[in-house]
């Protein structure tokens, strides 16, 4: 892949964004995400409850485990704090 396709993955110029930001952002998400959840668990069946919080519980995982990831090369690698949105930089590491 080259310089010029990667830019255009992201698509138009970049802005540093701050680790604390990104952190607040995620677990903000995963955290109305368990809300919303917590919500349609009362009108399920017992099978269907452990489905979607086995679910939940998957993607909230490989989201945090993203989010090792960046805290731990960030002070490496200031390229990593570089995305068009904050809160789309883990979309684009899938």
């Amino acid at each position: 892949m080259s310089l010029h396709s990667f830019g255009s993955v992201l698509g138009g110029s970049r802005t540093l964004v701050s680790l604390r930001l990104v952190v607040d952002n995620v677990l903000e998400r995963l955290h109305a995400e368990f809300g919303q959840l917590l919500q349609v668990m009362s009108l399920e069946t017992d099978e269907n409850r452990k489905h979607l919080l086995l679910s939940y519980f998957h993607s909230a995982r490989q989201q945090l485990l993203r989010l090792v990831a960046i805290v731990t090369w960030s002070p490496k690698s200031k390229a990593l704090m570089e995305c068009v949105d904050h809160g789309k930089v883990l979309d684009v590491a899938r």
